[in-house]
């Protein structure tokens, strides 16, 4: 009856151990895993901070033709306006004038 209650007794220690060992694994387990997302979670960071750089500075480049080509426009227009303003300027008072005397 002794040796058996010693036997018990041994086996409960060798299973305390061995939970205990297993509950340390599963401790450095989560504190891997921790320090492993972290390093993940900045390497996924840096790469998504250079993937919205090249964009922005894309972005901002189109920009800049775009708005380049509809200055050249709007001085385009406004040459051709002017233009057109120099060409007709007496011709429209002279009408203007006419219309107002015959009016």
């Amino acid at each position: 009856m002794k040796k058996l209650i010693k036997e018990i007794i041994i086996a409960d220690e060798v299973a305390r151990e061995s939970v205990e060992r297993a509950k340390l694994e599963r401790d450095q387990v989560q504190a891997k895993l921790k320090d492993q997302s972290k390093d993940i979670e900045s390497v996924y960071q840096k790469q998504t901070d250079e993937t919205l750089k090249v964009h922005k500075a894309k972005l901002e480049d189109e920009l800049a033709k775009e708005k380049e080509k509809y200055a050249k426009e709007f001085e385009e227009s406004l040459s051709k306006l002017q233009e057109q303003y120099h060409e007709n300027k007496d011709s429209w008072l002279k009408s203007i004038y006419e219309n107002c005397l015959n009016a």
